[in-house]
């Protein structure tokens, strides 16, 4: 993404910074196993746009390499593993798609 557009998808929506999307889920390998973790324990790991894309770019990354035989999504922290679409982001007018892939929809997992 361009510097200039950061934090514009187009006129009506805005994109999460990219280095949101960086700490907003983790990936590590375990053998086969790539296992995704959203990373908003504050948020009770609501999916926001950073977390659309980190997800999103995980599940492709697990696509493209065949030594992936299974994908886990975890969430951090003990209070949920995901409360859904974060209401407070929507009503900022920000965009929970990918925004390379607005037909993955909610993170490409939904």
């Amino acid at each position: 993404m361009a510097e200039a557009d950061i934090g514009q998808r187009d006129h009506h929506r805005a994109v999460a910074p990219s280095a949101d999307v960086q700490t907003a889920a983790l990936s590590q390998r375990h053998g086969n196993v790539l296992v995704i973790t959203i990373n908003r324990p504050e948020a009770r790991n609501a999916v926001n746009g950073a977390v659309s894309t980190a997800v999103g770019d995980s599940l492709q990354l697990a696509e493209d390499d065949p030594e992936v035989g299974a994908v886990v999504i975890t969430g951090a922290g003990e209070k949920s593993f995901c409360a859904g679409a974060d209401l407070k982001a929507i009503s900022r007018g920000e965009n929970l798609y990918h925004p390379d892939h607005e037909e993955w929809k909610f993170a490409g997992y939904v």
